[in-house]
């Protein structure tokens, strides 16, 4: 038989070989994201603008003070008896008009308070953001680390099947082989090419993703350095205790407790009286005509205390004090709910976390296991002792068996930062 130019095409198919590249570390990777990041770049920039509203002017312990001009032109018809006249002046005045607050129910005080909260909840809902965005990097730098091993592993299965295809071949040739091995050894080659072209482009768009991540150029190349060390994490019960004190997502929720008690004390301020101190200084003239100047100007100085009690206004106190009561206890209950999230969360990852490990060692015995009867089969094969099928199964064993130590291995890694972004630790110690 005559071999195809098609399948000729298909044997001589190129192993894939990553060119040199940039070999990019986790601890690497991340410092990268916590300078680049747009998303970060911008919850950085909200924190700083809630921390520039924490001043004191904003929460009414500091004076105002005005300045006035104003010049105004009369022009008056005058009608006394029938006798008409017209009479027309300007007045001028400049001054200035201070203002301060004595008291006012001890608002001020709870409002500033309110704003060094508000300026805590944004820390914490900052590092929530990054830590989500870094979370997202180390899932993504290890499906990477995964997908460039089943590239190797993907390869040497091609190259298994391109031995047995090109063996087969030779038999077909010299007739020591019938036409139906020849055409399973093609499919089975074919069906490794396709395996490899697909992981391959796999591998292509978890790239394209993890360069936005940094905001660089999508077609940058690079690999990822696929050597991991296991960290010691932890008990279950420990990481609860580490992640009630740390977790930003929770530390957001009491200090929105704090912030709505203060709400309420704001409210109850307006039940209270309101002192306020006065003064002002200007100038003022009145001259014939249109006349902007200010010779020979009256001066005026006054001073006073103003104080204020509101008797009633619709209900509008009692209702914003209600309302900042129920928004309380519902940040109590939200609380709660997150406590019990929060718990749950790290329970279910940290079972997902240990089962991975004990099916990691449970694979790599196996892989001894499955290396040895490919080698063995694979003798017996040349030796035509067993036939296509034994031979491909234990090839797919094998090559099954590495996929999943692969996949293990990463899971657990990627099992490590997502308990350690629920405890609250993932920034604390970069490692890869």
């Amino acid at each position: 038989m005559k071999f195809s130019g098609r399948y000729l095409l298909m044997l001589l198919f190129p192993v894939y070989v990553i060119n040199a590249q940039q070999v990019l570390t986790l601890n690497e990777s991340i410092k990268i994201i916590l300078k680049e990041n747009l998303n970060i770049q911008i919850a950085n920039n909200n924190s700083k603008i809630t921390w520039n509203s924490v001043n004191i002017g904003n929460a009414n312990f500091l004076p105002r003070i005005d300045l006035s001009a104003s010049s105004t032109y009369n022009d008056n018809l005058l009608n006394l008896n029938g006798n008409k006249s017209y009479s027309s002046f300007t007045n001028n005045s400049i001054g200035f008009r201070a203002s301060y607050t004595l008291f006012d129910g001890l608002s001020n005080y709870a409002t500033f308070k309110r704003l060094k909260l508000s300026g805590n909840l944004s820390n914490y809902e900052t590092r929530a953001i990054t830590e989500d965005i870094v979370l997202q990097t180390t899932k993504l730098f290890y499906d990477i680390a995964n997908l460039q091993d089943q590239i190797k592993t993907a390869e040497q299965s091609m190259e298994i099947s391109r031995e047995r295809l090109q063996r087969q071949k030779n038999k077909l040739e010299f007739g020591q082989s019938g036409n139906i091995d020849y055409l399973s050894a093609v499919v089975d080659f074919n069906r490794d090419s396709l395996t490899y072209i697909t992981v391959k482009n796999k591998l292509l768009q978890a790239k394209q993703n993890f360069n936005k991540l940094l905001n660089r150029k999508i077609d940058t190349e690079f690999k990822v350095d696929n050597n991991v060390k296991f960290e010691i994490l932890p008990g279950e019960k420990e990481l609860e205790t580490i992640a009630l004190e740390n977790n930003a997502e929770y530390k957001s929720i009491m200090e929105k407790i704090n912030i709505a008690r203060e709400e309420v004390k704001i409210s109850r301020s307006g039940f209270l009286p309101s002192l306020s101190l006065e003064s002002g200084y200007g100038y003022n003239t009145s001259a014939n005509e249109f006349n902007i100047n200010f010779n020979n100007p009256n001066r005026s100085f006054f001073a006073g205390l103003n104080l204020t009690y509101n008797i009633f206004n619709g209900f509008r106190n009692n209702i914003k004090l209600q309302n900042s009561k129920i928004q309380l206890e519902n940040s109590e209950l939200s609380e709660k709910n997150e406590k019990l999230a929060l718990i749950n969360s790290i329970a279910n990852t940290y079972q997902l976390y240990e089962v991975n490990k004990t099916a990691l060692d449970l694979e790599q015995s196996s892989l001894q296991t499955a290396r040895l009867n490919f080698e063995k089969t694979r003798d017996l094969y040349n030796l035509g002792k067993v036939t296509l099928t034994q031979f491909r199964v234990a090839q797919l064993n094998l090559i099954n068996s590495k996929n999943k130590i692969s996949e293990l291995k990463y899971s657990i890694k990627k099992n490590e930062a997502e308990l350690k972004q629920l405890a609250g630790t993932l920034l604390n110690k970069l490692s890869d």
